[in-house]
């Protein structure tokens, strides 16, 4: 609990360095929006994360400017009737993409579904918070799925064509934070950086690396570190 302490400029200007392009706030903290404004005016994504802020809270954030919801439903207030919170706007913010952890057990399918539909496939977002303590025990400390995973679940759940997982996988994170001339496209000057998948059952065959193909090898699992 002493770590956890209110956003401030100072503390902004310790750890957003030059190449930061995103940072997960718990935005009711940042009392004028000060952070946020700071955060934007160097090009810096603010998204909304492990918070308790209030469904008028978040609106406000949006509003000055934080565009991204950090693993949507996880490390925030539970969606209810009668208070929406801040999974509530973003699912109604046009503006803000949702990131989500497509694993089965941080998001059941459904929920995962209530995303897609509420956002549509170009405001939605797979991560993989994954993290080596990942789900050990059942407790939500990270996760344990990659990104390929989370590509394949979607698609085997029936919420997603496999054309949508991709760019929910590779385009849409770099357009939410202004890389998409350089990675998540296939395109002239793009960083040659692509997977080969084998459609008959959504494993990945090749890896190309700045233009170098790599074979995937059998004994390498989904769940691997990617």
């Amino acid at each position: 609990r002493q770590w956890v302490i209110d956003p401030t400029i100072e503390i902004l200007e310790q750890i957003v360095l030059k190449d930061v392009k995103l940072i997960t706030m718990a935005c009711e903290r940042d009392k004028d929006g000060a952070c946020i404004d700071w955060l934007r005016k160097r090009g810096v994504v603010v998204s909304l994360g492990h918070s308790n802020a209030t469904y008028e809270e978040a609106r406000l954030a949006f509003e000055r400017g934080a565009s991204m919801m950090t693993h949507t439903f996880n490390a925030l207030p539970p969606l209810h009737h009668r208070k929406p919170g801040a999974v509530g706007a973003a699912l109604l913010v046009d503006s803000v993409d949702c990131c989500l952890i497509a694993d089965g057990l941080h998001l059941s399918p459904p929920a995962v579904e209530l995303i897609m539909r509420m956002k549509g496939y170009d405001k939605t977002i797979l991560v993989t918070d994954i993290a080596h303590v990942g789900t050990t025990g059942g407790e939500l400390v990270g996760s344990s799925i990659t990104l390929d995973a989370a590509v394949r679940n979607v698609v085997n759940w029936g919420i997603s064509s496999f054309a949508d997982a991709i760019a929910m996988a590779t385009l849409n994170p770099a357009r939410a934070i202004g890389l998409h001339k350089e990675v998540g496209v296939i395109a002239t000057g793009a960083t040659a950086d692509l997977l080969i998948w084998d459609m008959s059952s959504l494993e990945i065959k090749y890896v190309v690396l700045a233009g170098h193909v790599h074979k995937m090898e059998k004994t390498i699992k989904s769940g691997s570190a990617a």
